[in-house]
């Protein structure tokens, strides 16, 4: 008795009867047909034969843009550098950090006598313990900032010149002062003269 792989004409056609209506449907949906062959080897179907669109025909590649890269040479780092004097640093943020010495500073003691200026939180912090223990007030968050020295910072890096940034931070940080009554309209502040419209 020999077992064949591939059932007679007259088996297929005999299921095809035997079988439930959608055994049938799936039978037809599942046959091929055979399309005419093309005239040359460049011809390709038209829109009317088989719906073929060749937008439909070619799946989309997220790597469209190829860039050659040798995915084994490590890619070279160009460490941060301060653009007026040159000094390299490991982080940018110690630069930005550096770049800041340029610049006014930025918090003054909201004590209203007191002269103290500076760039960091935690100095004044250390200020206001030794210089007013006893005065009862608590330090508020935003209140001691003259101005906020990231956006002057951002503008050295970007090219604009250091001596041009610092002036605009010192009007800044005279209008700032001026508000707060703490100094006078020609006074000097940090060793340099507030009235430098002239």
């Amino acid at each position: 008795m020999s077992v064949t792989s591939q059932p007679s004409d007259s088996a297929q056609d005999s299921a095809k009867q035997s079988a439930s209506p959608a055994h049938s449907e799936f039978l037809q949906l599942n046959t091929l047909t055979e399309h005419p062959p093309f005239d040359s080897e460049n011809e390709t179907p038209t829109e009317q034969q088989d719906g073929y669109t060749p937008s439909r025909s070619v799946t989309p590649s997220p790597f469209q843009d190829h860039v050659d890269v040798q995915p084994n040479e490590p890619t070279p780092t160009i460490p941060p550098e301060c653009p007026i004097c040159g000094k390299k640093f490991t982080r940018a943020q110690e630069r930005d950090r550096h770049l800041e010495s340029y610049l006014p500073h930025s918090i003054h003691c909201p004590f209203q006598d007191c002269p103290w200026t500076g760039r960091r939180r935690w100095d004044l912090k250390t200020h206001w313990e030794k210089k007013h223990p006893k005065t009862g007030q608590i330090l508020g968050r935003e209140k001691n900032k003259i101005y906020d020295p990231k956006e002057f910072v951002k503008s050295i890096v970007d090219g604009t010149s250091h001596l041009e940034v610092a002036r605009s931070a010192l009007l800044k940080v005279r209008e700032r002062l001026i508000e707060l009554g703490k100094v006078d309209v020609g006074a000097n502040v940090l060793g340099r003269k507030l009235d430098i419209e002239n």
